[in-house]
C-alpha cells in the first residue's frame, strides 16, 4: 500500500526531497511543449503531458502570472505565497519569464516555438498581456488554442466564465429544487474537462502522419458532452425537462444522498431487483413487491413520501455499516465522503490516487493524473517552479512544418487504429467514440443475450419485432462512426473469432464489471498471449485490483463516492449531486486520454500494457481545488472559498418568464465595480458586498426578457449567458452558426443530431461519417471479408447463436414468461 502523509506543514520532507522538473520521464519524453495564456484549460492539459514526461515551457509575463496568487494563499517559507491549485497544475513544469517589449525575450520565445511539437494557447482567454507574440512563419507545432465560446459565432467576442460556459452547454439547468434556482457549481469544471479533452485531441494529432496545423477548443462545447445523454432522452425520446428536487433525477428513485448516524451514504437504484434488494436491507421488504412502485417513475411521482420513510432508516447505521452489508448484496451505495475522509481512504491510498506538490519549503497533497497505465505511469511527484526559474530554451534543429493542412475528406489523426469495444451504456462507448471521431476503426463486439443497455435492457418478442433496439436516440449518439459484429463471448467459438480479430488489432476496451475479462478468458495476460503489443483497459469503478474493485456502481456512484457533492453542498445541506450521472462521461473522456497516452508509449518500447481505470479517480482532478486547500491548510468545510472559485460570485438569476434563467459570474475587480456601477449608478443601493450585489441583481432583472438581461451584463463585460435546458441547446443560434450540430440520417429513426467531438482540426469539426450500426450490420463485412472466414463457417456459428443479427429475448424476460406460462397452466 502507498501511504501519502497528509500534512500540511510539510518542511523538512520537501528539503529532503529534490524533485527536478528535468528530471521527469514518461511516455511523452522527448515531446517539447510551449505553454501560454492564463486559465486552468490550457494548464490542465499541459499538466497531464507534463505528468506523462512532455517538457513543458509554461511563458508568464515578467514577475509571474497573476494566478500564482489568487487567494488562498499558503506559507511557502520563501516570503511569497502560493496558490495550492495553480501550484499543482505547474508541478513539473518549467518557466519562461517573458517581455514581449524585450527584442531578446521575443527571439527566446521564437526559437522555443520553431522547436516545439505544439503551443497550447489560451490567450484568448487570458492573454496575461502576451497576445502580442506570434508564432514565426516556419514554426512548425500544432497550434492549440482555447477559447471560451469559439473563434467565430454570435458569441464569440461574449466574456466567458466557467459557471457561465457550463450553464449555456445545459450542464446546470436540470439540478436543484423544483421551483429553482438550479444548483450553482463554483468550480472550473469546465476547464479542466476542457484540459482532458484538448489533451486527447493534442495527442491525437501528434500520432498523425501529417498533423493538424491548429485544433480549436471552445470549453462551453467541450462540456455538452455532460449534456448529451439528456438531449437524447429529452429531444428523442421525449422525455419532460424539469428539476425534480435536491439530489432527484428522473427517471430514476432513489438515486441521491441520505444521511446516516455517521456519515451520508450515495444510493442509485436502476433495476427492478435493486428496488426489492433496498427495500429488504432497509426492513422494509413490503415497498419492494407494491406494484404500485415497481417502475422507476412510478417512484418518482412519490419521492417525498419514500424519503419520509427512507431517512430515519438510513439513521439507524453508520455510513461504513451501510456500505458494508450494500456491497454484499451488489448494490450501487456508496459512502460519501468530505475531503478529510477522502484524503484518508484505503482505496486510494493503495492505488496511488494522490501524490505530493512541493512549493518552496512545504509540500501537499493533490490527485495524480487518473490515467492510470500499469507499466509506464504518471509521474506522481513535482515541485512548482518559481516564475522565470528557467533561463534557456532546448537546443536542436527546428520542427518542419507540414506541406498541407488537414481537410475534411483527408484522412483522420487516428486512421489505420483497430480499436475492440467490448463496452456498454455511455463512459466506454463514449471513450471509443472520440476515438472513432478521430478516424480510429471501431468495431464494437455486442452479444445477442446481452446487447448494449442503451439499446434497452428487457428484450420481448413484441419489442424485437418492434426494433425498438434499434430506436433509442442515446445508443446512437455515443456509437456514431463505429462498426459491429454481434458475437457470443460465453461460447468457446465466440471466444476464438475474438481472438482471431485480436491479431490484428490495437486496443481492446472494456467496462464490464471487475473480474468478468478474466472469467471469459480475456484477462490482460490472455490478450497479450496472441498479440503481445495490445493495449488492453478496464475501466470499473476502483479498478480492477483494488480492494473496491467489486463494487457496484453507475455515473451516479461514482460521484457519490468521489466525494464531490460535499463540495457542492450549501453550508448546512446535504451532500448536493451535481448531475444525475456525471461520473460517466468524465470517465470516458480520460478513458480515452488514456489509451491515446498508452499508444504514445507503445510508439517508444514496441510494447502494449493494460490500463486499469478506476471511474470514481477520474473525478478527482474535479476536485482538486478542495483536496489541495485540505491538505496544504489542514481544513476546508462547505462555504469555504477556495482558491479556483469566482473572485465574487456565480449565480443564476431568474428572468421575467417561466424557467428563464441567467448564469452570471464575477471574476474580476473590472467586472465588480461596472456591475456595481450599473446596479446602484446614484448608491441609492448598497451594493457593496457581494450579498447585496447579488439582491439587488436578482430584483433588477426580475422583470427583464432574458435575452435583454444578457445583453445588459454582456455590454458592461460581466460574464453572462442563458441556463439552458439540453433540449434548448439544439436551437442555440450559436452552435448552429458553428455547425456544431451535425444531422445524421439513419435506419428506423431517421434524421438526428449528434454533437461534434469538440475540436475544430484545421478549422473543421471531424466529421459523422457514419450513424451507429444496426444490430449485426457489418457481420459478414468483417467475418467474411476481413477475418477470412467460409460462408459455411458463419452460418454454423449463426446456427448455433455464436453469431447474431437480432437481439434474443433476455433470460428475466423468458424466466417470467415461463413462470406466467407454469401458472396459467396450472389455474386452469
Amino acid at each position: 500500500m502507498r501511504d501519502i502523509t497528509v500534512n500540511h506543514d510539510a518542511a523538512a520532507q520537501a528539503a529532503s526531497t529534490e524533485v527536478h522538473t528535468s528530471k521527469r520521464s514518461g511516455p511523452l519524453t522527448g515531446m517539447v511543449i510551449v505553454e501560454v495564456g492564463g486559465g486552468y484549460a490550457s494548464a490542465y492539459c499541459a499538466k497531464l503531458l507534463s505528468d506523462f514526461g512532455a517538457a513543458v515551457y509554461k511563458l508568464e509575463p515578467i514577475g509571474g502570472a497573476p494566478e500564482r496568487l489568487r487567494e488562498p494563499l499558503l506559507d511557502t517559507g520563501q516570503g511569497v505565497g502560493a496558490n495550492p491549485f495553480q501550484a499543482w497544475l505547474d508541478a513539473g513544469k518549467h518557466s519562461l519569464c517573458i517581455d514581449p517589449a524585450n527584442e531578446a525575450d521575443v527571439r527566446q520565445w521564437e526559437a522555443l516555438a520553431t522547436r516545439a511539437d505544439a503551443v497550447v494557447d489560451s490567450r484568448a482567454i487570458e492573454s496575461h498581456g502576451l497576445h502580442a507574440l506570434q508564432l514565426p512563419a516556419h514554426a512548425a507545432p500544432v497550434h492549440l488554442r482555447f477559447t471560451w465560446f469559439g473563434a467565430d459565432g454570435p458569441r464569440a467576442d461574449h466574456p466567458g466564465a466557467d459557471f457561465v460556459s457550463r450553464a449555456v452547454a445545459g450542464h446546470v439547468k436540470m439540478t436543484g429544487a423544483a421551483e429553482g434556482p438550479p444548483v450553482v457549481v463554483d468550480a472550473p469544471h469546465g476547464q479542466l474537462i476542457a484540459g482532458t479533452t484538448a489533451f486527447s485531441g493534442l495527442l491525437a494529432a501528434l500520432w498523425a502522419a501529417t498533423p493538424p496545423r491548429t485544433i480549436d477548443l471552445s470549453v462551453a462545447e467541450s462540456t455538452v458532452v455532460l449534456a448529451e445523454y439528456l438531449v437524447a432522452q429529452c429531444v428523442g425520446e421525449g422525455m419532460p425537462e424539469r428539476r425534480y428536487g435536491i439530489n432527484r433525477f428522473a427517471p430514476n428513485f432513489p438515486l441521491g444522498i441520505y444521511a446516516c448516524k455517521e456519515g451520508h451514504v450515495g444510493v442509485s437504484v436502476v433495476t427492478p431487483a435493486q428496488w426489492q434488494s433496498l427495500c429488504g436491507l432497509l426492513g422494509r421488504p413490503d415497498l419492494g413487491i407494491d406494484q404500485g412502485l415497481r417502475l422507476n417513475m412510478d417512484r418518482m411521482w412519490q419521492a417525498d413520501r419514500l424519503d419520509d420513510i427512507f431517512r430515519p432508516l438510513f439513521l439507524n447505521h453508520t455510513a461504513q455499516e451501510w456500505f458494508a452489508q450494500a456491497r454484499a448484496c451488489r448494490l450501487p451505495i456508496a459512502i460519501v465522503p468530505d475531503m478529510e475522509t477522502l484524503l484518508e481512504q484505503d482505496v486510494h491510498r493503495e492505488r496511488g490516487s494522490f501524490g505530493l506538490v512541493h512549493a518552496g519549503q512545504k509540500s501537499f497533497v493533490a490527485p495524480v493524473a487518473p490515467l492510470t497505465l500499469t507499466e509506464t505511469p504518471a509521474n506522481s511527484e513535482g515541485r512548482t517552479p518559481e516564475a522565470g526559474s528557467c533561463k534557456s530554451v532546448p537546443q536542436g534543429p527546428a520542427k518542419k512544418a507540414p506541406v498541407q493542412t488537414l481537410m475534411p475528406g483527408d484522412a483522420l489523426p487516428l486512421s489505420g487504429l483497430r480499436i475492440l469495444d467490448l463496452t456498454m451504456g455511455w463512459a466506454g462507448p463514449l471513450a471509443t467514440r472520440q476515438l472513432a471521431d478521430l478516424g480510429a476503426d471501431v468495431v464494437k463486439i455486442e452479444s445477442c443475450r446481452y446487447p448494449d443497455w442503451w439499446r434497452g435492457v428487457d428484450f420481448t418478442d413484441a419489442s424485437i419485432e418492434a426494433l425498438a433496439h434499434e430506436k433509442t436516440v442515446r445508443y446512437n449518439m455515443q456509437n456514431r462512426n463505429k462498426r459491429v459484429i454481434n458475437l457470443d463471448l460465453t461460447d468457446a467459438r465466440g471466444i476464438d473469432i475474438f481472438k482471431r480479430l485480436l491479431r490484428d488489432a490495437d486496443a481492446v476496451v472494456d467496462n464490464y464489471s471487475s473480474g468478468v475479462m478474466r472469467k471469459m478468458g480475456l484477462d490482460y495476460d490472455s490478450l497479450k498471449a496472441v498479440n503481445p503489443g495490445v493495449i488492453a483497459m478496464s475501466m470499473p469503478a476502483f479498478g480492477s485490483h483494488s480492494m473496491w474493485s467489486d463494487l457496484r456502481a453507475y455515473g451516479s456512484t461514482f460521484e457519490h463516492a468521489s466525494g464531490m457533492p460535499t463540495i457542492v453542498a450549501a453550508p448546512g445541506e446535504i451532500p448536493t449531486m451535481s448531475h444525475q450521472a456525471v461520473g460517466d462521461p468524465i470517465g470516458g473522456l480520460n478513458a480515452a486520454a488514456a489509451l491515446l497516452t498508452a499508444l504514445h508509449a507503445r510508439r517508444r518500447s514496441g510494447r502494449g500494457q493494460f490500463i486499469d481505470l478506476a471511474q470514481v479517480q477520474c473525478l478527482l482532478p474535479l476536485l482538486a481545488p478542495w483536496i489541495v486547500h485540505q491538505s496544504a491548510f489542514g481544513h476546508w468545510s462547505p462555504g469555504e472559498r477556495v482558491s479556483a472559485q469566482s473572485a465574487y460570485f456565480s449565480q443564476c438569476v431568474r428572468c421575467a418568464g417561466d424557467e428563464q434563467w441567467l448564469a452570471v459570474s464575477v471574476e474580476t475587480e473590472a467586472q465588480w465595480q461596472a456591475l456595481c456601477q450599473w446596479l446602484a449608478p446614484d448608491d441609492r443601493v448598497d451594493v457593496t458586498a457581494t450579498a447585496q450585489a447579488q439582491g439587488a441583481l436578482a430584483g433588477r432583472l426580475a422583470a427583464m426578457a432574458l435575452d435583454d438581461a444578457a445583453k445588459a451584463l454582456q455590454t458592461l463585460g460581466v460574464p453572462a449567458e442563458p441556463a439552458w435546458f439540453p433540449s434548448e441547446l439544439v436551437n442555440d443560434a450559436h452552435l448552429r452558426a458553428r455547425g456544431f450540430w451535425q444531422v445524421c440520417e439513419r435506419a428506423h429513426i431517421g434524421p438526428h443530431v449528434q454533437a461534434s467531438l469538440p475540436l475544430r482540426l484545421d478549422g473543421h469539426y471531424p466529421p459523422v461519417r457514419r450513424p451507429a450500426p444496426l444490430f449485426g450490420q457489418h457481420n459478414e463485412e468483417i467475418l467474411l471479408g476481413e477475418l477470412g472466414a467460409t460462408r459455411d463457417e458463419l452460418c454454423a456459428w449463426l446456427d448455433a447463436g455464436v453469431v447474431g443479427d437480432q437481439p434474443l429475448p433476455s433470460r428475466a424476460v423468458v424466466a417470467a414468461t415461463a413462470t406466467r406460462e407454469r401458472t396459467t397452466t396450472s389455474t386452469n
